[in-house]
C-alpha cells in the first residue's frame, strides 16, 4: 500500500511529519545541513540572538542517566553565534533545502521586540521558511546579566497574555513568512486568547512532566546544570529537578486541539514514529524531535518506518486520516485540568 507522509502544518507543506528541534546540533551551516541530507522534512535553527550570546557555564549539554540516555540537560542558555553569522550559514545551506524538499526554520532568541523584529527580518531575508519565535526557553533570566533579562518564557507569561499578543502583532507585521510561536502549553491553556490568535500560524510546544531528581552514582550527588548552579551563586531560587520523568505531550495536545484550530506541533517525549502518531491522533499537525536526536542523529530512518507500518496497519493512505481522530473519544467535560496547568 502506498502511504503518503506529506501533511500541511502552518502555512507549510511538509514531505513527513518529523521536524529537527532547534538545539546546538543545527548552530551552524554543517549542522543544517546534515539533517537535510537525513531527510527530515524542516530543521529548525538554533535560537538565535542578534549579537552571539556565550549562555551559561559548563556543564551545559549532558546525560542525568548517561548509560540509558534518556534524562538530557540542554540549558545552553541560548549560547549561540548571532544572528549574522546564523543568516549566512542558513543562506549556504538553501539550494541543499530546496533540492531535498525540506525547510529551514529560524529560531528566534530575544531580549526586546525589536531585537525581535530584526533577527526574524533577517532569517527572512536569509531564506528561510517560516520563523519560530522562542517564547518557551526557562534557563534564560537575569542571573545571566542583563543581556538574558528578558528572553524565552518572560514573553509568554500566563499571567500576561497582553505581552504575547503585542508582540506576536509586531513580529507578525516586520515579515512575510509563516509565524510559530513556541509558548509554554500552560499559558496557552490558560489563555485562549492566545491559542486562538490569528498572528500564530501554528503553534510549538514542549509537553510538561513530572519532576525527577538525578544522582551521579559516582559521587553520589546529585546532578544539577551550571545554570542552574549559578542561579545558586546569585543567591536565587531554582528548580532543583533534573529533567522531568513522566512525558505529557499527548494529553498536552488533546486539550489545546480541543480548544483551537490553529496546527499544533509538539516537541516535547517525542522519540519515536510511535510517539508522533499518538501525537497527531491527539490533533498534532507535526512534531519537533530534540532529545530523541542527540542519542541518534539517523533516527528519522526508524521514525519513518514506524509511521509507515502504523498507517499500514490501520490501511490509511494519508496521514491527514488520522489527526485528531483520538479527541471525539476524549471526554473532555469530565477530565480534571492538571494541576500543572494552573
Amino acid at each position: 500500500m502506498d502511504t503518503n507522509l506529506q501533511v500541511e502544518v502552518g502555512g507549510l507543506v511538509l514531505k513527513n511529519p518529523v521536524i529537527v528541534g532547534s538545539a546546538g546540533y543545527t548552530d551552524d551551516s554543517s549542522g543544517i545541513r546534515r539533517f537535510i541530507e537525513r531527510g527530515y522534512s524542516a530543521v529548525v535553527t538554533k535560537s538565535t540572538s542578534k549579537e552571539p550570546l556565550v549562555g551559561s557555564p559548563p556543564p551545559r549539554v549532558f546525560w542525568y542517566d548517561p548509560y540509558k540516555r534518556t534524562w538530557l540537560d540542554g540549558s545552553e542558555a541560548h549560547r549561540n553565534c548571532g544572528i549574522e553569522k546564523m543568516a549566512s550559514g542558513v543562506k549556504e545551506c538553501i539550494k541543499l533545502a530546496d533540492d531535498a524538499n525540506c525547510h529551514i526554520i529560524g529560531s528566534v532568541s530575544f531580549n526586546t521586540v525589536e531585537e525581535a523584529k530584526y533577527i526574524a527580518s533577517t532569517f527572512e531575508q536569509a531564506g528561510v521558511s517560516a520563523i519560530e519565535l522562542d517564547m518557551i526557553c526557562p534557563n534564560v533570566g537575569p542571573h545571566l546579566g542583563i543581556d538574558f533579562a528578558t528572553r524565552g518564557a518572560y514573553w509568554a507569561d500566563p499571567k500576561n497574555p497582553q505581552r504575547t499578543i503585542e508582540t506576536l502583532h509586531a513580529i507578525k507585521e516586520a515579515i512575510d513568512i509563516p509565524l510559530w510561536p513556541k509558548i509554554p502549553p500552560n499559558t496557552l491553556i490558560q489563555n485562549d486568547i492566545i491559542l486562538n490568535e490569528p498572528s500564530a500560524d501554528a503553534f510549538v510546544y514542549g509537553g510538561p512532566r513530572m519532576p525527577g531528581l538525578a544522582i551521579d552514582v559516582e559521587t553520589g550527588k546529585p546532578l544539577f546544570s551550571g545554570n542552574a548552579l549559578l542561579k545558586v551563586k546569585n543567591g536565587m531560587e531554582f528548580d532543583p529537578y533534573s529533567q522531568p520523568s513522566l512525558p505529557a505531550t499527548v494529553l498536552t495536545t488533546a486539550l489545546l486541539r480541543h480548544k483551537t484550530k490553529i496546527p499544533l506541533i509538539p516537541s516535547g517525549g517525542i522519540g519515536s514514529g510511535f510517539d508522533i502518531i499518538q501525537a497527531m491522533m491527539a490533533g498534532a499537525a507535526a512534531a519537533e524531535m530534540c532529545t530523541a536526536i542527540y542519542r541518534d542523529l539517523d533516527v528519522i530512518n526508524s521514525t519513518l518506518r514506524e509511521i509507515g507500518w502504523l498507517m499500514s496497519k490501520r490501511g490509511c493512505t494519508s496521514l491527514s486520516e488520522i489527526i485528531g481522530i483520538a479527541t471525539e473519544h476524549i471526554p473532555f467535560k469530565l477530565m480534571r485540568t492538571p494541576a500543572i496547568f494552573k
